[in-house]
C-alpha cells in the first residue's frame, strides 16, 4: 500500500526575496558547472548553495559543501528568507511548455510518501546507480536534514480520476506562485489545506504502482538514511519524518509525459585511432555520413520509431548515421532499446573500458557544436529518445537501463517546497 500525506513545508518569503525566478534551479544532477557559477551569481539566497555547492581544497570533514548547505538553511530560516507554513498541505503543480512546436500542459501534485524498498513491489526504480552520487546525496541529507527537492514519480491512474481532481481544484483556487525558468517554461503552485479534497488524493493513492522517473540516487540515499536511523534512534517511530521522501507525482497517462534523449560524449585515449574506431563498428552497421551536425540530427529523427539507429560525430566533417546491417545481429544482445545497444554494444564491447578515457551525458546540441569547433578527442553518440513504450516495458520487466537512459521534460523546479525532519 503506498502511503502519502500533506506536510508543512518551508517556501521562500516572498517579502524578502521579490523575484522567485532568481532563486530556483533545476535538480542538482541536470546542471552544469557553468550553470553552478551563474546561478551563484543570479542570488545570495539562490538554492545552488543548498543542493549543489561548491567545494573547495580547503574543505575538511568538518567544513565542506554539506555543512554549509546546513549552515545556509539554517541562517536563511533565521532571516525570514525561508519561512515555514503552519498548516499540512499538498501541492498542485502545474508546468506549461512547448514542445516540437506544440503547447503542452503538464498537471501532478507534491506530497510526501512513505519510503518504500524494491523488494516491495511497490515503487520500481527503472534506470542503474552509481556509488558516488548516492554517497554525495547521502551525505546532504545526513547533514542537512531535509529533502531539498522533490523526486520525480509516475503512476497508473485509469479514467484520470487524480488528474481531474487537480485540474478543477485548478479551476476554483488561486495559485501562490507562478514563475517562468530560463526554458520559457511556465510554473505554477497550488496549496490544498481542504482536508476532504487532501483524503481522497490520499485514499485515490494506496492502491498505485509507483515508478520512478528521476530521482533514483536521492531515493536510495533517503532509504539507506532511514535504514541508519533505525539502527541508531533507540526510540524509533515510524511516523518519524525521515521515514518519508517529497515527491512529484504525475499521471503516467497524461499526454504531456515528454521524455528527450540523452547523448554521450565520449573522449578516448590518445593513442586509440577513430578509423580504427569505424572499421569495429562496420560489422554491426553501415556508416552514412552526413554533412554537417544539424543534418545527421534531423536525419537521425526520421528514424525515431525505428530501433538501432544513432547518430556518431568526429568533428565536423565526420558525422555518421549508423543504419543497423540486420536486426538479426542485436537480438542476441538485447531488447530494442537503443540506450542499451549503445551501452552493452558499442560502449561496452567495441569501444571497451580500456580505450575510453571519460564519457559526459548531454542533451545539449550546442555542447556538442562547442566541442566539434575546440576539442579533437571526442567522439559523441547521439540517440532518439527512449519511448514511454520502452519504459512502460523496462518497468514491467524490472529491468535497471543505464545510467541517464531516460531525461523527462520539464524537470520540477528545486526552491519550490522543502521538506525539513
Amino acid at each position: 500500500m503506498i502511503e502519502i500525506r500533506p506536510f508543512k513545508t518551508y517556501r521562500y518569503n516572498s517579502l524578502k526575496v521579490k523575484n522567485l525566478s532568481r532563486v530556483v534551479t533545476p535538480p542538482y544532477d541536470v546542471i552544469t558547472k557553468e550553470e553552478q557559477v551563474m546561478f551563484y551569481n543570479l542570488s545570495r539566497y539562490n538554492f545552488i548553495r543548498l543542493i549543489l555547492g561548491k567545494r573547495y581544497p580547503s574543505d575538511t570533514k568538518g567544513s565542506n559543501c554539506y555543512t554549509r548547505a546546513r549552515d545556509f538553511f539554517k541562517r536563511w530560516v533565521k532571516e525570514g528568507v525561508l519561512i515555514k507554513e503552519k498548516e499540512d498541505a499538498i501541492y498542485v503543480y502545474e508546468q506549461r511548455y512547448r514542445i516540437d512546436g506544440a503547447l503542452k500542459r503538464r498537471i501532478g501534485f507534491i506530497a510526501l510518501m512513505r519510503l518504500k524498498d524494491f523488494s516491495s513491489n511497490l515503487v520500481f526504480p527503472h534506470e542503474k546507480t552509481f556509488d558516488e552520487p548516492k554517497r554525495d546525496r547521502f551525505a546532504l541529507l545526513k547533514t542537512v536534514k531535509a529533502n531539498l527537492s522533490p523526486i520525480f514519480n509516475l503512476f497508473n491512474d485509469p479514467g484520470d480520476k487524480i488528474t481531474t481532481l487537480l485540474k478543477n481544484y485548478t479551476k476554483n483556487h488561486k495559485g501562490i506562485l507562478e514563475i517562468t525558468d530560463r526554458d520559457l517554461v511556465i510554473h505554477k503552485l497550488w496549496q490544498i489545506k481542504n482536508r476532504d479534497v487532501i483524503k481522497e488524493i490520499v485514499e485515490s493513492m494506496r492502491n498505485k504502482d509507483i515508478y520512478i522517473a528521476d530521482g533514483h540516487h536521492r531515493y536510495e540515499a533517503a532509504l539507506e538514511y532511514k535504514r541508519l536511523m533505525q539502527r541508531r534512534d533507540s526510540k524509533y517511530l515510524e511516523e518519524a519524518p525521515y521515514n518519508y521522501i517529497m515527491v512529484y507525482f504525475l499521471d503516467l497517462n497524461e499526454d504531456a509525459v515528454t521524455i528527450l534523449p540523452t547523448h554521450r560524449v565520449i573522449w578516448l585515449k590518445e593513442d586509440f585511432k577513430k578509423e580504427g574506431m569505424q572499421q569495429l563498428l562496420r560489422k554491426f552497421f553501415f556508416l552514412k555520413r552526413k554533412k554537417n551536425l544539424d543534418v545527421l540530427i534531423t536525419t537521425l529523427k526520421c528514424h525515431r520509431k525505428k530501433p538501432y539507429f544513432f547518430g556518431l560525430c568526429q568533428g565536423a566533417e565526420d558525422c555518421f548515421l549508423l543504419v543497423p546491417k540486420t536486426k538479426a545481429i542485436f537480438k542476441k544482445f538485447m531488447r530494442e532499446i537503443d540506450v542499451e545497444i549503445l551501452h552493452e554494444l558499442i560502449i561496452d564491447k567495441i569501444l571497451r573500458k580500456d580505450i575510453i578515457r571519460e564519457i559526459s551525458y548531454t542533451r545539449d546540441l550546442n555542447y556538442i557544436k562547442h566541442l566539434i569547433k575546440n576539442d579533437r578527442n571526442f567522439i559523441a553518440f547521439l540517440l532518439n529518445p527512449t519511448r514511454l513504450s520502452q519504459f512502460k516495458n523496462a518497468i514491467r520487466e524490472k529491468i535497471r537501463l543505464p545510467h541517464k537512459s531516460t531525461y523527462f521534460y520539464p524537470k520540477p523546479l528545486s526552491g519550490l517546497v522543502i521538506h525539513k525532519f
